[in-house]
């Protein structure tokens, strides 16, 4: 729903635009619509350090599996759901990833995860503009100007859809809580233009932290899009998978299935 890398654009250095996001852009790479990217999949996952307008953290990849893959604002309309505490809260649904998988694993990102083995992983060759991605307050809070660029975790199907973002802020002081995130969120994305809000007031567990979320599609079809938010040890996350149709969202559930936090 931010935008997100074309298939042609993932050469290093491309300066793409984020549809529905003014004049903001995307360079690999930075995201342009996934609206206009043929369907596979793909995984991202943001991080900004305190304070800073750009950071690329070093990573190291392992991949578990066969085969191996590549390294590298107005009211809300409805009511935030209730969230559970973190650590106590259970899964909704069993899923599971199938076929070969590969494990993500970076310096510098505090969790783990399994993916398709087929997918890429990008990291360290994109970044992205924050001001498309949160509201003014929340900006402030971790210490993020609209233009501050920042690097983030990318893993993707060849193709790029499905589509699964994993954006990290950490918070430069105070404390914001789960339902304040989500309802700045859901916001903000009620009033861009390229999308509209479907099911909202979701919630459910990721690795025993709880996240509040959304879905999303494409104005005239289409696009889906749902985003789980969390707030942890004082960072926030923004977790966007996007896709053909809600039909690939097991993909994102068998995912998340295999999330581990480390810290």
């Amino acid at each position: 729903m931010y935008g997100r890398p074309t298939a042609s654009a993932f050469a290093l250095g491309s300066t793409l635009p984020i549809v529905g996001c003014g004049n903001s852009t995307i360079t690999i790479a930075q995201r342009s619509s996934v609206w206009a990217v043929p369907a596979a999949g793909l995984l991202l996952v943001m991080i900004a350090s305190c304070g800073s307008g750009s950071s690329i953290p070093s990573s190291s990849h392992s991949a578990a599996t066969t085969p191996t893959a590549s390294a590298t604002l107005s009211t809300p309309a409805s009511p935030s759901p209730s969230s559970s505490t973190s650590g106590s809260c259970q899964p909704s649904t069993g899923a599971s990833l199938t076929g070969s998988t590969a494990t993500l694993s970076h310096t510098g990102y505090p969790f783990t995860f399994s993916y398709p083995a087929s997918w890429t992983d990008n990291t360290g060759s994109v970044s992205v503009t924050v001001g498309p991605l949160l509201d003014t307050q929340t900006l402030t809070a971790v210490g993020l100007q609209p233009s501050s660029t920042v690097s983030f975790v990318q893993v993707a199907d060849p193709s790029l859809m499905p589509a699964l973002d994993v954006y990290q802020f950490a918070l430069q002081s105070g404390d914001l809580s789960l339902d304040t995130f989500y309802q700045r969120e859901q916001a903000m994305l009620s009033q861009q233009t390229a999308t509209q809000i479907g099911q909202e007031g979701l919630s459910d567990c990721v690795a025993g932290q709880p996240v509040e979320g959304l879905e999303l599609t494409a104005v005239g079809g289409g696009a889906f899009q749902k985003n789980w938010f969390a707030v942890r040890n004082g960072t926030l996350y923004d977790i966007q998978f996007v896709a053909a149709s809600s039909a690939d969202a097991t993909t994102l559930a068998g995912i998340l299935a295999t999330w581990q936090w480390s810290s």
